[in-house]
């Protein structure tokens, strides 16, 4: 009993050594760093629906597509020049409360962007034609520039094959920019 006893006294001291010193603080041990996701970095610079440039580069892949289609029937032909005409003019459309009965595969898009690559809806843009035919354009920033898709121009429905480039906006360069 005196040897459990002696081990005891023995034991205690080198335990109130342990948690005072060999222990440091939690505050000396964790580090939190904070992990900003692209979800929070929001790009003011995302090209506005009626940008000339924007609507030029955009008309110019829907031709190249539409050229490259089948354009047999009379049917064909009228729905690609209805295409064609309503192309100048673009309105914007609420991504945060835009919802599946207005356009399944625009609807589609959007939440698998926003599941799959993380784009908040802050950072895209929606454009839409006016007209009978409207053509949907999703435009959002992907490595320093923007992704252009061109959603319910390819008739499948499947949002890999949706009509897509990526944009670099031309930078304006001033003549008297001075430091």
């Amino acid at each position: 009993m005196k040897y459990i006893l002696v081990f005891a006294l023995c034991l205690f001291p080198f335990q109130l050594f342990a948690e005072e010193n060999l222990i440091p603080e939690a505050s000396n041990v964790i580090h939190v760093s904070e992990y900003i996701e692209q979800e929070d970095i929001i790009d003011p610079n995302i090209p506005a629906c009626n940008d000339a440039d924007l609507i030029k580069e955009i008309k110019k892949e829907v031709i190249q597509y539409l050229e490259k289609q089948n354009q047999g029937s009379i049917i064909e032909k009228r729905n690609h020049n209805l295409v064609l005409k309503y192309l100048d003019n673009y309105s914007e459309k609420d991504v945060e409360n835009f919802n599946n009965q207005e356009n399944y595969q625009v609807a589609d898009t959007i939440i698998m962007l926003k599941l799959n690559q993380h784009v908040s809806a802050q950072n895209m843009r929606l454009c839409v034609t006016e007209g009978k035919k409207p053509v949907y354009v999703l435009i959002y920033p992907e490595d320093f520039r923007y992704h252009i898709e061109i959603i319910n121009l390819v008739r499948n429905g499947n949002p890999k094959d949706n009509l897509s480039f990526l944009y670099t906006p031309e930078v304006k360069q001033y003549e008297n920019f001075e430091d």
